[in-house]
């Protein structure tokens, strides 16, 4: 399992909990990814392109699965070197880092 911070929408106070990911086949030749459970089932981003953005932000950037509405839906937030542990514990990349930093991806 791997973490994510849910901020419920009524009190706005956050909660880690667990999940998991599901990869498939998105628009075009592009996978996508999505986390299970999601909060409204729709939340899902192109998994390559964001992998390769991360590379260049910080170590504490995130991808918000879902910005959340007011009473409606929580925000979700997935750190994203929890998608990076997921993606190598499945074997789809291998991380070559510097200094405790990624300094490349190599997709397989």
């Amino acid at each position: 399992m791997y973490k994510a911070i849910r901020i419920k929408s009524w009190n706005l106070e956050p909660e880690v909990i667990d999940i998991d990911f599901k990869v498939y086949d998105g628009y075009g030749d592009k996978e996508w990814i999505s986390p299970v459970p999601g909060v409204t089932g729709y939340e899902s981003g192109p998994l390559k392109s964001m992998v390769e953005e991360y590379i260049d932000k910080s170590v504490f950037s995130r991808w918000i699965a879902c910005a959340g509405t007011l009473n409606k839906y929580d925000r979700l937030e997935v750190p994203m070197s929890e998608i990076i542990k997921f993606l190598e514990d499945n074997e789809r990349i291998t991380v070559e880092k510097e200094y405790g930093y990624i300094k490349e991806i190599i997709w397989r």
